[in-house]
C-alpha cells in the first residue's frame, strides 16, 4: 500500500464559502414535481425553481412524447437528482 502525502494549504474565507456553494452545486437535490404541467414540463429545480427536463416532442403527431431527465439545472448549474421519477 503506498503512502499519500497531502499538503494543507490556507485559503481565504471567501474561497472556502466559494468551495462550499460548488460542493453544494454539485450535490445531486430531488426535483419538486409540479402540481399541475407548465408548458409541457412536469418538474422544477430544488434551487432556482425554473422548469427542467428536455421536451421530446413528436413531430408526427404533434404531441410531446416524454420529458428527457438533465443532469443539471440549465439556469443554476444545480446537479439534479431523478431517482423516483
Amino acid at each position: 500500500m503506498s503512502e499519500i502525502k497531502i499538503k494543507a494549504v490556507a485559503i481565504t474565507e471567501e474561497e472556502y464559502n466559494e468551495y462550499l456553494e460548488l460542493k453544494e452545486k454539485a450535490t445531486p437535490k430531488k426535483v419538486v414535481k409540479l402540481k399541475k404541467s407548465q408548458y409541457g414540463y412536469t418538474h422544477q429545480c430544488p434551487s432556482c425553481e425554473r422548469l427542467v427536463g428536455t421536451i421530446v416532442y413528436n413531430v408526427n403527431v404533434r404531441i410531446i412524447s416524454e420529458i428527457e431527465h438533465d443532469n443539471y439545472c440549465c439556469s443554476c448549474g444545480q446537479a439534479l437528482d431523478w431517482s423516483d421519477e
